[in-house]
């Protein structure tokens, strides 16, 4: 009878908050939005609901992440009204809802639910599974240019089979089928791997299968959780990088322009 209606992320709420702050004059052009605490505190919300809100305002021209200076405001795009939302609240509370996150949202989601499946995974995965892992992991050293998509989804996609727990694999499924359907995931994800961490990724997912082999509950879940914070932290560190030439800025500057385009 009815149809979906998308849940709005908060970070959109929030991008759309401080955008019409900006152009209601509140932060002119050329000046420097509070310090990311402060508007945290101010608006009820964590650092990373925070950051992406920010990547929103900055793909849209709203504003500019200088290295170790801050966001400045840019402007106010006239005639863009892609942050602002309108939800129809009573209409929402009758109909189901389509849940859409962010992307620092799903990997806190991630961290908690794989972790967990890793540390069940030790407990009971086979020879066979782990031979899998393996496989997945020498396909990853071997994709060059490019990170394999499909060998890294089908080695957590293992990791969540071994465990044995059919409704915390579902929702690790859920999570990568959300990611592969956001535009902002892929875009940050794609400038993240083309990044020199290569070799950092492949060594976190050899520790993983280490501890998988060892059945050692707590490692994998460790080994598991490590590897999302690390992912988490380059994607931060990716969107703070210098803004320059230097060959450290360039995926930065690849993920504006693949987010921009997207």
């Amino acid at each position: 009878m009815f149809e979906p209606i998308a849940q709005t992320p908060r970070y959109r709420l929030v991008a759309q908050a401080i955008a019409e702050k900006i152009r209601q004059g509140a932060f002119p052009a050329g000046e420097k939005l509070p310090p990311d605490r402060v508007l945290v505190d101010e608006l009820g919300v964590s650092r990373a609901t925070l950051r992406e809100a920010l990547i929103a305002l900055e793909v849209k021209g709203y504003i500019e992440t200088r290295f170790g200076s801050g966001a400045f405001v840019l402007g106010h795009p006239e005639a863009d009204d892609s942050v602002a939302v309108e939800p129809d609240v009573a209409t929402a509370a009758l109909v189901p809802v389509v849940p859409v996150t962010g992307p620092f949202e799903a990997l806190e989601a991630r961290r908690l639910i794989e972790g967990e499946l890793a540390a069940l995974a030790a407990q009971s995965i086979t020879p066979s599974a782990l031979d899998t892992l393996w496989g997945c992991l020498q396909a990853l050293e071997a994709s060059e240019p490019d990170w394999d998509p499909e060998a890294d989804s089908r080695f957590h996609e293992v990791i969540a089979e071994a465990a044995g727990n059919a409704v915390l694999g579902q929702l690790a499924a859920q999570f990568w089928a959300d990611q592969e359907a956001n535009p902002l995931w892929a875009a940050i994800q794609t400038a993240v791997e083309d990044s020199n961490r290569r070799p950092q990724l492949v060594a976190e997912h050899e520790a993983i299968i280490e501890a998988l082999t060892e059945g050692d509950a707590d490692a994998a879940r460790a080994a598991m959780q490590a590897h999302l914070d690390s992912f988490a932290r380059t994607l931060l560190a990716q969107w703070d990088a210098p803004d320059s030439n230097s060959a450290e800025a360039a995926p930065h500057a690849r993920l504006r322009a693949s987010l921009r385009s997207s």
